[in-house]
């Protein structure tokens, strides 16, 4: 039985990065502790911290982090009188639902969630019982980021509490050795007091025990060092884990290169007083550090574009440009168009061979002259840049636009920052500035054989050139089959074309799981950040979800929290999936069936949850007295196999057969039946509102079916199939709630079919019980016409509504309505069936359901959301009893295999858990496997690779 504390709300969010004022947090923390494992540069960070409440009544207790800007929590845990307090990472808005439910059924739950882009503040606050004890777990993951001075490592210690110590254990293994490891700062009183332990040259371990004196009355500090490995002059260092792999390019001795860098200077009016002052001064210190070698050119610009001079680094020359700068005015409007033009222009006019060439654009304000359009801004720049110089960005201020500078930069393989005003405006801009200012490779080009790596899943961190103190990192996918590869890299250096070759390979088999392969977590890690950038300037819409789409699905795969995924914390008992929102039935009252339901997109895994006794930072299974104690009791509140009888039933071979229903419904879930399982699969696939999705697709016999969601009506939120568009080849099917479209017409007006026949039968009686003989001799009335007469070009054409629609036939497919809900389509002399049903549930909200019913005609190249189950087979290779609020359940661990494939895929990490679905056609319960994160590891490739740019398409 749960204490009374258990009632009490728990509230968690993310906050900005300015601290709450006002008092101090309430409680004592009795330790605190970080414990960071790097691996190849990659940074797993675990944050324990113990408090205690000691009043007398129940008190809100809050846990407080400052994250890295780039870091992605991926767990929170909360242990509270021995009870665990876990999290799962959702999609955003199923996470607020689960959020909102459960709050609003007086549950025990939280919300953490990415609100801005500049977003570092943690906190999480909790209501723990009179001399009541809470544990924080929390873990956020990061690729450390190769600097002048190596790789830098740094989490901020401000908890909002006094502590009387914090401890910090660091583990770094690089495959390399590690050299000039620095120790930056201790939130304590020296950094000598960090100990160190080589365990050998690529493995350093770093402890530091701090004990915070009474009088200091809290802790506020940063533990930070910084570290590089031995490089060399080669092609860098790749390294492999099963099909994952990641590249690290920074050789070592390569000579600097000349660089010609076009500084282009806002100078409107906007700049008076303090921001032209601050830029005069940064560009005087910047100008002064370059070298004799170094070229450069200055170009202002407000209402009207200016070159005020061609310059040498040399001391004369810099003097001369010093000058000049200091005799700079602002004044004037913006023009951001005819700036960029000018500076792509300079460039391209250089006659420099072996020269690094980069544009350095600063501006403090939107376009207000000339053309003022960002995205003709945009597009002209991108036409101009046909060499793709880099043009880095500078937004000086609040009031510029940033999204265009980004847009600009990510167009030509460079990056655009903001320049806070409120900290050291110069130091920040000399900063910026000495990033770029020696590079040692221009247009580099990182390459892989096409057969070896899945394109799609490349992603580089990094520039166009590579400058010194920096790094080219690439990680990506390898095709089925293929174990290792040999990258090139190409460039251009100061003696002219290079070239490199990878010597240093480190390969080893993929983990047991995915999240424990840390080559995975890295390239997921890259992937989310670069589609959400590349979301951020990408132009079309479609394709705008369809980065979302794929980011989102690795996002959840790997429990990331990002701008699209939240983390939801449950009490253990509450982690049920929410009940499935029935479906109200115009005519008639579905039965509701008694006991537990599977809610769409709720399931929950053994690694998701803790179970009495385990450690919170490392799970363990149910133990065997635990498995016993359960053993028999029904996986779902009912009779019904157990663990080894359900295991063997859906192990052995049990076809499809050619009746095997496939169906998308509600909101909206699929269910499919496959070879190999005795019991359907079934999983949720969201998308946003307007997107359409490819259902089936057969080339072979030219049947294709789509479908567009739009959102609920109740909640945006939300989405429902509302639209479904059926191409059986010369017939095309249109069909919404309210109309059925029926086109059959080619584009010059002529029919694509011979014969169609009308008929109409009266609709079914409600509580007609004639037998099969009565039926079969009701007479129908037919009426037949060749496809060119009169009333067949109105068939070929034909817009109707439900209710008036009696049926048609059109060559070898059958159109039939039947009641008021369900349209059926039948091809081929029943080759196939489908049957698209109309539905209305008791929030209003109007959707369609697609079936299949018959599957014969369908060849093995059938793809689709749905069409690839219908050939795909799919085997339950282990299972395992999973213990829920009481209850047993089966997880099966699943192996997929595509028919007529000579490959076996490899285990998927995916299991499925016993659920039900909803189905409308025939108004039951199908009891299935669920695989949740959209279909993982059953579902070929991603989400994204169904959405369509249009419905027809």
């Amino acid at each position: 039985m749960w204490p009374k504390w258990t009632h009490l709300p728990l509230c968690l969010l993310m906050v900005s990065l300015s601290l709450a004022k006002g008092q101090s947090t309430k409680g004592v923390v009795s330790s605190f502790k970080i414990s960071a494992r790097i691996e190849s540069r990659y940074a797993v960070t675990h944050v324990t911290s113990d408090m205690y409440n000691p009043a007398d009544t129940a008190t809100e207790l809050q846990f407080k982090m400052t994250l890295p800007k780039t870091a992605f929590i991926s767990s929170l845990i909360m242990e509270i009188e021995g009870q665990n307090y876990t999290s799962v990472v959702k999609e955003k808005e199923a996470a607020k639902k689960t959020y909102t439910s459960a709050r609003e059924r007086g549950k025990t739950t939280g919300l953490v969630e990415q609100r801005k882009d500049d977003d570092q503040r943690f906190q999480v606050s909790t209501n723990v019982a009179a001399k009541g004890q809470v544990t924080f777990y929390l873990t956020y993951e990061e690729l450390l980021r190769r600097g002048k001075d190596g790789y830098l490592y740094s989490v901020q210690i401000r908890p909002g509490h006094v502590i009387p110590a914090v401890q910090v254990e660091v583990e770094i293994l690089e495959k390399e050795a590690v050299t000039n490891l620095t120790v930056l700062g201790v939130p304590g009183d020296s950094v000598h007091d960090v100990r160190r332990e080589n365990v050998h040259h690529g493995k350093v371990f770093l402890r530091y025990d701090y004990e915070v004196p009474p009088e200091r009355g809290g802790l506020d500090g940063i533990f930070s060092f910084t570290y590089d490995i031995n490089r060399r002059p080669d092609g860098g260092e790749l390294q492999q884990e099963g099909s994952y792999f990641v590249h690290y390019f920074s050789p070592d001795g390569l000579p600097k290169m000349p660089v010609h860098t076009v500084f282009v200077l806002d100078i409107s009016g906007s700049m008076s007083g303090n921001k032209i002052n601050q830029l005069k001064r940064a560009m005087v210190t910047i100008l002064r550090d370059l070298r004799p070698e170094d070229t450069f050119e200055l170009v202002t610009f407000s209402s009207n574009v200016e070159n005020i001079g061609f310059f040498t680094g040399s001391e004369r020359q810099i003097d001369k440009a010093v000058k000049k700068v200091n005799k700079l005015a602002a004044t004037g409007s913006t023009n951001l168009n005819d700036a960029y033009k000018h500076a792509i222009n300079q460039l391209d006019q250089l006659d420099r061979n072996n020269t690094a060439r980069q544009v350095v654009f600063l501006t403090d304000g939107e376009a207000t002259v000339g053309v003022t359009n960002p995205k003709a801004i945009r597009a002209n720049a991108r036409k101009k840049n046909t060499k793709r110089h880099p043009i880095y960005g500078l937004a000086f201020g609040s009031g510029a636009d940033l999204k265009l500078l980004k847009e600009v930069s990510a167009d030509n393989r460079a990056f655009a920052r903001q320049i806070d005003e409120s900290t050291d405006t110069e130091e920040q801009l000399v900063g910026f500035y000495q990033e770029i200012a020696t590079p040692l490779m221009a247009d580099v080009e990182v390459s892989y054989l096409v057969e070896n790596v899945d394109p799609e899943s490349l992603v580089r961190q990094g520039t166009t050139h590579y400058y010194s103190g920096g790094e080219v990192v690439t990680a990506g996918v390898l095709k089925p089959g293929v174990t290792h590869l040999q990258p090139t890299v190409r460039g251009v250096s100061r003696d002219g074309p290079i070239q490199f070759q990878v010597n240093r390979l480190h390969t080893a088999p993929a983990p047991d799981l995915e999240k424990d392969n840390y080559v995975a977590r890295l390239w997921a890690y890259l992937a989310v950040q670069d589609l959400l950038a590349q979301a951020t300037v990408e132009e079309s819409q479609d394709r705008v979800a369809r980065l979302k789409a794929e980011a989102l699905d690795i996002a959840l795969r790997f429990n990331f929290v990002t701008k699209l995924t939240s983390l939801v914390v449950v009490r253990p008992e509450d982690d049920e999936p929410e009940e499935e929102e029935e479906e109200e039935e115009e005519e008639e009252a579905v039965p509701q069936e008694k006991g537990p339901q599977q809610g769409v997109g709720m399931l929950r895994y053994g690694n998701y949850m803790d179970p009495p006794g385990a450690s919170p930072m490392g799970r363990t299974s149910h133990s065997s007295r635990s498995s016993s104690r359960n053993a028999g009791a029904s996986p779902m509140g009912r009779t019904s196999h157990s663990s080894r009888s359900f295991s063997r039933i859906d192990r052995q071979h049990s076809p499809v057969g050619r009746s095997s229903t496939h169906f998308v419904d509600n909101d909206p879930h699929f269910v499919v039946k496959v070879q190999g399982l005795h019991i359907p699969l079934c999983f949720d696939l969201h998308a946003t509102d307007g997107a359409s999705l490819l259902l089936v697709n057969d080339p072979e016999s030219g049947i294709r079916v789509n479908g567009q969601v739009s959102a609920a009506v109740h909640n945006r939120n939300l989405t429902y199939f509302t639209t479904l568009f059926l191409s059986m080849g010369h017939l095309n099917v249109t069909v919404t709630y309210d109309a059925i479209h029926i086109d059959c017409l080619r584009g010059d007006g002529t029919h694509t079919v011979r014969f169609i026949t009308g008929f109409s039968r009266p609709d079914r009686q409600r509580g007609n019980n004639r037998n099969s003989r009565d039926r079969g001799n009701h007479r129908r009335q037919k009426r037949s016409h060749t496809a060119g007469g009169g009333s067949a070009a109105d068939a070929c054409d034909l817009i109707t509504s439900w209710d008036t629609f009696k049926g048609q036939k059109y060559d070898d497919v059958i159109l039939t309505r039947e009641g008021r809900k369900k349209l059926n389509i039948i091809l081929g002399y029943n080759g196939v069936q489908f049957v698209v049903v109309r539905s209305k549930n008791k929030r209003k909200q109007r959707f369609l359901g697609f079936y299949i019913k018959d599957s014969r005609i369908l060849s093995p190249r059938t793809g689709g959301i749905i069409g690839q189950f219908i050939h795909k087979q799919v085997t339950a290779v282990s299972d395992s009893t999973l213990t829920m609020s009481g209850r047993p359940r089966n997880v099966v661990q699943l192996s997929v295999q595509d028919q007529g494939s000579r490959r076996t895929h490899r285990l998927s990490e995916t299991s499925g858990i016993l659920a039900k679905r909803r189905s409308l056609l025939t108004r039951e319960h199908v009891q299935c496997l669920h695989v949740r994160n959209s279909g993982r590891g059953i579902l070929n490739g991603t989400p994204a690779d169904y959405l369509l740019p249009c419905l027809t398409c």
